[in-house]
């Protein structure tokens, strides 16, 4: 697309919503079409809806960031505002809106997710605790079915494929479920976020209890450091706010929820232990460098704490272009080697993850625990810990060679992992990614992939409404 700098570019009437960490989404108003920029993006936008050309928006730039006009490039911006029918029109040439881009439905969808939605979580937070998290829940129940329906639709085509035993009827109900954790999880995540240290500290008392701490702690008397292997069930933000709570001191390995961003939650958790000093300290690491490799090793050479999640998410980075360019655009550091992977059976397929926590454990000695969050019900959660995988059992020594005790303990870990997601399938967050884990199918009796995508279609949540009240997982 060739644009020149006298060109005016109208727009559609748009709204802009902050998504955290700097990312903003810009949305057609009242439609569906949007994209995904930064601030300097959303101050491009303002300016030419102001109706000022390309080259006014340029130097405007330049003196709001300090550079020379001919270094700014918004080409790009261009290229994503045309790609989503965001311009009405391009100098005196009118744009062609798509059919169904602007209807009562998007109208009223709109209105509810930008406007609605918003209102009643603000009203929300005038209620006693239990009720707030009840009416956020189904605020972001509903608003969030549309966004979720492609997880879910992936979702219950690989429990099919894993668990061919059971009836598209049960993979229904287990799905129906998974959306309700999935949700959940959100919700837990939003509590933690907009407390105040009492009233955090009130709901990590109420709400969360431990299991298995006497397993880290005698992990951490041998002096070599511990890492928790944990598990993508439910919650997984509260397994670091669990064990600050009780005094521990940690490194968490991951990325923080996008809405709230790095920065947010550090100030929460500075904000956190001013006012309760009897709280550990928490650090994260959001990226895979090499410098981050050598300062969790540090730590677990000082007889540290780390947790790290390596199930659901071995997606390499170059994986395709859609998730290339996700990664380039938030800056998520992921170097592009091949993936470290171990192809291990689970349930009634196999799937190549990842070998990260096997790795780490072997080369530093450290104790290998697996870890979970299991919801017992919507304000009961129970955050388990369990015995290292890599202590001998039975007399049965480790393997001493490196790679076999890599192997070992990687393939030690998944069998853990296999038998709480046979235990409580809707619980595990990787079901609507397994496909993506070089999922493969064997053994008699399994379904075909296509098989599995006709039996499950878009209708999948219609009568969702009808099993609403179900809180326990289908897991027979």
């Amino acid at each position: 697309m060739t644009i020149s700098d006298d060109c005016r570019v109208e727009l559609f009437p748009v709204l802009v919503h902050e998504a955290g960490e700097g990312n903003f989404r810009v949305i057609r108003w009242g439609g569906r079409s949007r994209i995904a920029t930064r601030a300097a993006g959303v101050e491009a936008i303002r300016i030419f809806r102001k109706g000022a050309t390309v080259r006014q928006v340029k130097e405007a730039l330049a003196r709001q960031y300090g550079r020379n006009p001919s270094d700014v490039v918004i080409t790009a911006l261009l290229e994503s505002l045309q790609k989503a029918n965001l311009i009405r029109r391009l100098g005196a040439v009118k744009t062609k809106v798509p059919t169904g881009e602007f209807t009562i439905r998007t109208l009223l969808r709109f209105s509810s997710r930008f406007y609605l939605a918003p209102a009643l979580r603000k009203l929300a937070f005038r209620f006693p605790l239990k009720l707030r998290r009840w009416t956020i829940f189904w605020v972001d129940f509903w608003d969030m079915k549309r966004t979720f329906r492609p997880k879910l639709l992936s979702a219950a085509q690989n429990l099919a494929l894993s668990m061919p035993d059971k009836s598209s009827a049960e993979i229904h109900d287990v799905t129906r479920t998974y959306y309700r954790h999935l949700i959940q999880n959100i919700v837990d995540v939003e509590t933690v976020m907009t407390l105040s240290p009492l009233e955090i500290d009130r709901f990590l008392i109420q709400s969360v209890r431990c299991q298995g701490v006497e397993h880290l702690n005698r992990a951490l008397l041998a002096g070599k450091g511990a890492i928790l292997c944990g598990f993508h069930f439910t919650s997984t933000s509260l397994m670091p706010a669990a064990l600050v709570r009780r005094g521990y001191s940690l490194t968490t390995m991951g990325t923080t929820a996008m809405e709230w961003g790095l920065q947010k939650t550090m100030a929460k958790i500075e904000a956190v232990r001013k006012q309760m000093p009897g709280y550990g300290s928490l650090s994260i690491v959001d990226n895979y460098s090499f410098e981050s490799l050598n300062q969790v090793m540090r730590l677990l050479k000082h007889n540290g704490i780390v947790i790290c999640l390596p199930d659901v998410y071995s997606v390499a980075v170059y994986q395709d272009s859609e998730t290339r360019e996700r990664s380039r655009f938030f800056r998520l550091a992921r170097p592009e080697f091949p993936r470290s992977q171990i192809r291990v059976p689970f349930l009634g397929v196999s799937v190549s993850m990842n070998e990260w926590a096997g790795w780490l454990a072997g080369v530093t000695g450290a104790a290998l625990l697996p870890a979970l969050v299991i919801r017992h019900g919507p304000n009961d959660l129970e955050f388990r810990i369990e015995q290292p995988v890599n202590a001998s059992r039975n007399s049965i020594p480790l393997p001493t060679h490196k790679v076999d005790l890599r192997d070992h303990l990687n393939r030690a870990v998944y069998r853990v992992l296999e038998e709480y997601a046979k235990e409580y399938p809707a619980q595990w967050f990787g079901w609507h990614n397994l496909h993506k884990l070089d999922l493969e199918v064997g053994g008699p009796g399994a379904k075909s992939e296509a098989t599995c995508a006709k039996s499950f279609g878009p209708e999948l949540l219609r009568k969702e409404a009808s099993h609403g009240s179900r809180a326990s997982d289908r897991s027979s």
